[in-house]
């Protein structure tokens, strides 16, 4: 687990809260 990880986790977060 890296900066990727942590990347894709803001970057879903960020999708959801758009959707929402």
């Amino acid at each position: 687990m890296g900066l990727s990880g942590v990347n894709s986790r803001v970057h879903n977060l960020v999708l959801w809260g758009r959707a929402l």
